[in-house]
């Protein structure tokens, strides 16, 4: 296995980028296994593959591109009849002027780190046509953030985990 990861690393830093796409697409986002993606990162990163940064930045280009996707389609989607008669109702109304007001930081910021709604949640901002500029501005950030944590939490717990095998095969 690590023989055919040095022969495909010329790809990780695609494959990491192309990973994060999938991880957030509202297609995919709930299909695909996020240990899988987990494990592979780890594994580029203790090969010294890829370095922590490299990882941080590919995850967090692909995780932001995928949201803008979904964005986009959202938009779209808000355009059909079905969905815009939806959308016409007074609970999407109500929802629409509280994240047009106050509560797009929190909608995002949640959405982000709940894993239910983190394939949704641009896509719903999208159809409520929330403005792009006002959820890029919350995206960046956040997303930022949400790469940076599960980056620290996974080559942490890697790290504890290495030391305790360590421990262990020394007593």
């Amino acid at each position: 296995m690590v023989e055919l990861l040095h022969t495909l690393s010329d790809y990780a830093a695609l494959g990491i980028f192309t990973a994060a796409i999938l991880d957030i697409f509202f297609l995919t986002g709930y299909l695909l296994y996020g240990a899988t993606t987990t494990a592979t990162i780890l594994m580029l990163y203790n090969n010294s593959i890829l370095s922590a940064p490299e990882i941080a930045w590919f995850a967090f280009l692909g995780t932001l591109t995928g949201n803008m996707l979904n964005f986009f389609i959202g938009r779209h989607l808000g355009t059909t009849k079905v969905v815009a008669k939806t959308l016409q109702s007074t609970a999407a109304e109500k929802a629409r002027a509280f994240l047009r007001t106050r509560g797009l930081f929190l909608f995002v910021l949640f959405g982000r780190f709940i894993t239910l709604t983190r394939p949704i949640y641009a896509l719903i901002n999208g159809a409520l046509h929330i403005s792009f500029k006002q959820f890029i501005i919350y995206e960046v950030p956040i997303a930022f953030a949400w790469v940076a944590v599960w980056l620290w939490i996974m080559i942490t717990g890697f790290d504890a985990i290495m030391w305790l095998k360590d421990q262990i095969m020394y007593m």
